[in-house]
């Protein structure tokens, strides 16, 4: 008999019935979500967006760019670190400085002697900063010669000589400078 009250059998009688389980019941008594993957377009299809191309060229920018930045940045650390080779003064470059501080140390020995009425002791007595690669002699009441070296190159001045003659150059260039 059915529970309606008819008195008319039902069809599912006999049946064995069906057993429900909640399935769900770790989701809050709903449906798992669906994970929906897109359908992948042949390439054929697929279109590049303006968008898209313009990520393409700012990755190529950026990455032009880090590269400059690196290659700079360590061409500065060889610089900082004294990687790079300084220019090592020609022979004609060194013979002219030792030739203008002659001609400087000279002129102060030359003065002092018209002050003092003689020759000084030593270079720094006449004001010349004194120096390891200095040297001073007095050979005789009015006559000197003073070395200089550097970067092994001697150069030497002998008082005997004429100081307009020896130093024609130094004087001309001091007389430019005025």
């Amino acid at each position: 008999m059915d529970g309606d009250g008819s008195g008319s059998p039902r069809m599912d009688e006999g049946l064995p019935k069906p057993r429900i389980e909640e399935p769900w019941t770790d989701f809050g008594g709903e449906p798992p979500p669906r994970r929906i993957r897109p359908r992948p377009e042949p390439a054929a299809v697929r279109t590049v967006l303006p968008a898209d191309r313009d990520r393409r060229h700012l990755r190529i920018f950026l990455a032009l760019a880090t590269l400059l930045v690196a290659v700079v940045g360590l061409r500065l650390l060889g610089f900082w670190l004294g990687q790079l080779r300084v220019p090592v003064p020609t022979d004609a470059e060194v013979d002219g400085f030792l030739r203008s501080s002659l001609c400087f140390a000279a002129q102060r020995v030359n003065l002092f002697a018209e002050e003092n009425g003689r020759l000084p002791d030593s270079l720094a007595e006449a004001g010349v900063p004194p120096g390891e690669n200095w040297g001073f002699e007095s050979l005789s009441d009015s006559r000197y010669r003073i070395s200089v070296q550097e970067r092994g190159r001697r150069m030497s001045y002998d008082s005997a000589v004429p100081f307009e003659w020896f130093f024609a150059e130094e004087l001309k260039a001091q007389e430019r400078g005025r």
